[in-house]
Order: C-alpha cells, then sequence, then structure tokens
C-alpha cells in the first residue's frame, strides 16, 4: 500500500501531510516525487520514474524517505477501517440546549430557510411555545447538565415571544443554581429600551443579522410590509452601544449571510470601517442552495461571474493581511477561521484504526433543539429531520445511533480520504429533503477536500512569511 499521505505545494516549497502523525513536512522536490514510488517500486525501478535527477540525487532523496519511515515512524501504510460513535449515553451530561419559542417573525427575508421556498422545511406560522412546555424541558434538561451550560433562544423571532424569555430566566435562575449562559439570534428590529435593559442586567450574548451596509441589507432582508430592516435595526444597536461600551463589544456579534449577487469588498468595508459594528465578533455564512424551490434571487449569469471573481480576488488578500498580522476579527479572517483555527489546534497524534465522525457532535448532548410541537432534533439546522425524542419521553438513543449509522454507511469513502482528520462536515452537511444522501456526499466532499486544499495552501504559505501569524488562535474556540 501507498503512505497514507497527501502532498501539496505553496509557490516556494513542497509539503507532505502525513495524515498517521497528523503533522506537516516541509520536503525537498526529489522527495516530493518519490515517496509516491517507495512502497511500490524498488530503487532501481524509482530510478527509471525519476529521469530528471541523477543516481546520486535519487539515492539521497531514498535514504531520507527511509530514515523517516523506519526511525521516526513517518509515512505510514496505515488506514483506518472503521468509523465508530460514542454510545455511553449514561455518562453524558447536556451542554447546550436551544428552545424554539415561536415560529412568528416580523420579517420576511428573501432567502429565509422558513420562507417556504426550501423543500421539507417548515414555514412561519402564529405558533408560540408556552411555559409549561418550557418548564418540562428545562427540568428534564438542567437535572443532568454540565455545572456550565448554554440556553439559547430560537425563532422565527424570539423576541416576539418576550415574556417567555423572561419567565424562563426567572424559573431557572430561582430553581437552579448552574452557571448559564443565555444568548439568541435575533433580527434586531425589536430591541426596544425594555427590553435592552432586560438583555443587558442578564448578561445575554446574541447575534444580530446584518448583512451589510444598507442597499446590500436591505434587499433580502425586509419588514414584512417590504420596507427595509437596515435603519430600525441600527437605531437599536446604538442604543446599546450607549448602554454599555464592554457590554456591547464583547456579547453583540453579527450574523452575515451572503446571497447572490454580492459586492463582497463593499461588504468588507462596512464590517471594516463602521464603528458600529467593526470590533465585534462576525459569523459569515453563505445562502444555502440546497433543496430551493424556484428561486433564482433575479441574477444573471453576469452576476454570478462577479461574484465568483470577486470572492478570488478577496480571498487572496487573506495570506497577505495573516503576514502582516492584519487579520484579527477581519470579515476576511472570520470566512477563512473555522478551517484554519480547527488545523491550528489539531491534535498531533497516532491514527487510530477507528475514526470518529468528524465534524458530528453528539445530538442530545452536546447540543439539544426543542421545536413547539414537543419534538427533540440534534440542533437548529436540523429542525424538521431525524427526530431524536420528544418532550414528554425525552430523548430516545436508538434514534441517535439510527442517525449515526446512516451517516456512517454514506461515509465509507472516508477511510481512504486523506482529509479524513481535518474535515468539519455534520449530518447537516449531507441532507436532501431531510435524509442523508449518499450522492450529496460524495460531491460535497470533493468540495470540501478542494477547500482543505487551498487552506493548506495558504496556511502553509503564511507560516513562510510569519511562523506567528495564527499565535493568535491559540485560546480561540472554532464558531
Amino acid at each position: 500500500m501507498k503512505p497514507y499521505i497527501y502532498k501539496f505545494g505553496t509557490k516556494n516549497f513542497k509539503y507532505i501531510y502525513d495524515i498517521n502523525t497528523n503533522r506537516v513536512f516541509q520536503v525537498s522536490d526529489i522527495v516530493y516525487k518519490l515517496i509516491d514510488y517507495y512502497s511500490e517500486y524498488n530503487f532501481n525501478e524509482a530510478i527509471r520514474k525519476c529521469p530528471q535527477y541523477t543516481r546520486e540525487q535519487l539515492l539521497d532523496g531514498w535514504k531520507e524517505i527511509d530514515h523517516a519511515i523506519t526511525k521516526n515512524g513517518l509515512f505510514s501504510t496505515h488506514y483506518p477501517s472503521q468509523m465508530i460513535y460514542l454510545n455511553n449515553f449514561k455518562d453524558m451530561t447536556h451542554q447546550q440546549l436551544i428552545l424554539n419559542i415561536t415560529e412568528r417573525c416580523n420579517l420576511r427575508c428573501s432567502y429565509c430557510i422558513y420562507s417556504g421556498k426550501y423543500k421539507g422545511k417548515r414555514v412561519h406560522s402564529e405558533r408560540d411555545m408556552d411555559f409549561e412546555t418550557a418548564k418540562v424541558v428545562l427540568d428534564k434538561f438542567l437535572r443532568n447538565a454540565a455545572d456550565e451550560v448554554v440556553i439559547s433562544f430560537y425563532g422565527g423571532e424570539p423576541l416576539l415571544n418576550f415574556e417567555l424569555i423572561k419567565r424562563i430566566v426567572k424559573y431557572v435562575e430561582g430553581s437552579y443554581k448552574k452557571n448559564i449562559s443565555w444568548n439568541m439570534t435575533t433580527n434586531g428590529t425589536l430591541l426596544t429600551l425594555p427590553i435592552c435593559d432586560f438583555l443587558y442586567k442578564k448578561n445575554f450574548s446574541f447575534a444580530v443579522s446584518l448583512d451589510g451596509p444598507q442597499t446590500i441589507h436591505d434587499r433580502y432582508r425586509k419588514l414584512s410590509n417590504g420596507e427595509g430592516s437596515y435603519d430600525t435595526i441600527v437605531a437599536n444597536l446604538r442604543y446599546l452601544q450607549w448602554l454599555d461600551e464592554d457590554f456591547y463589544r464583547k456579547n453583540i456579534s453579527f450574523s452575515i449571510v451572503n446571497a447572490p449577487p454580492v459586492n463582497l469588498t463593499l461588504i468588507n468595508d462596512f464590517f471594516t470601517y463602521e464603528s458600529l459594528v467593526n470590533k465585534n465578533k462576525k459569523f459569515f455564512s453563505y445562502m444555502r442552495s440546497k433543496g430551493v424551490d424556484g428561486f433564482d434571487f433575479n441574477s444573471t449569469t453576469e452576476d454570478y461571474d462577479d461574484w465568483n471573481n470577486c470572492t478570488s480576488e478577496f480571498f487572496k488578500r487573506f495570506p497577505k493581511d495573516a503576514i502582516n498580522n492584519n487579520v484579527q476579527n477581519s470579515l476576511i479572517e472570520n470566512m477563512h477561521r473555522n478551517d484554519f483555527l480547527r488545523f491550528y489546534n489539531r491534535a498531533k497524534t497516532p491514527l487510530e484504526d477507528a475514526i470518529y465522525p468528524n465534524g458530528c457532535c453528539l445530538p442530545g448532548f452536546r447540543r439539544l433543539f426543542v421545536s413547539i410541537d414537543h419534538k427533540l432534533y440534534v440542533c437548529e439546522k436540523m429542525d424538521h429531520c431525524y427526530e431524536i425524542g420528544t418532550v414528554e419521553d425525552w430523548i430516545d438513543t436508538s434514534r441517535i445511533e439510527k442517525l449515526f449509522d446512516e451517516y456512517i454507511a454514506a461515509s465509507l469513502d472516508c477511510f481512504n480520504c486523506w482529509a479524513c482528520r481535518i474535515c468539519s462536515n455534520c449530518f447537516n452537511t449531507f441532507l436532501v429533503n431531510g435524509r442523508i444522501d449518499k450522492n450529496i456526499h460524495e460531491t460535497q466532499c470533493e468540495t470540501t477536500r478542494s477547500s482543505l486544499t487551498q487552506m493548506l495552501v495558504n496556511y502553509y504559505s503564511i507560516l513562510e512569511e510569519n511562523l506567528s501569524a495564527f499565535d493568535y488562535m491559540k485560546d480561540m474556540e472554532p464558531i
């Protein structure tokens, strides 16, 4: 068998990523070439494969590879043969609860997952969660929760059910001695003075949906009457900023959805130079395109060409900015952060025979999503499929096992994939009409490998110029 490795190069050097040790090594051109033949050919046959080098050069390279394998344990031919998951559920404690407290929303965003344009997804309704349901969930969750937990509110627009939020906070604070972190995702239009004061006093963290300057934001994020939401959001944010600058910077982040056609330069300039947003955390995502039913956002071929060209040029700026330590909390850093951060913090331990499904959490424990109709799901992104229990009967671990089994059955190629230790694809990545789809799995994996290759090239191009460029990531967690 061939060594379990992946080769890539920057403009200046050649590298080998050794999957078994999860380490990357800079190598000579000769070693980079010879490693392909080392395990399958003897030295004399390898000479015929590499006529551009002298015998002496090839012998030196051959010895270097031999020493790396026999003395340092590198470039092993060991491949994983199975995928396993944690199933000792009795020892698990809950970490994050996500309550879908309302399906109402005062916005009608064109790209919203609940807009009715996505197959299999629910649509906006007038339904709210009641306190009795929330109380049952909170009791079951908190009795088997870690000492530090996160309780999140989700919608719709969760602030439309603000009275329930207040009752839940009061109940938990009076009944449980846990270190609770409160958070929510909000469109920002209902951040009135009384609500802001409450969120401030309870130290809430919340992500506000803001896509960029007004011309970009208001294109898709409209109120139910068709008017743009930008002015209302900005006015509310300015009050929060005035209320407490430190709280505003630490507790408020921005969720940016990129829906074409869009100008990344305008978005970047807004989040770089606008004082209202430039020092806050930012979460950058792309409009979900899978499962959209006949909605083209009025985009032309030229729009998408412009988008692709803009994206390409924008990404090229990142290595230069990183080399100069000029990327922290920038929009472009946010677009790259998770892949770079996961790679920076990867465990440099020997590859076992069994691997865990990379990117997948432990459903029901790492995160637990509760819908208004009393059903339990993995998370808010999978709120329409793979139900794992009910409020009344609580978590059904057999359903979690079935979900993993379906994921693993569609993931057999992972055993031979060079990216198996740094891939972050999760259950949600491979969903089509609410089920894990093997064909989408294969297509998505090609995209993932291409993206990770570019990440490796960028990562080591940056390190060649500045060895400390990623030191700021030491204590960071992926978003």
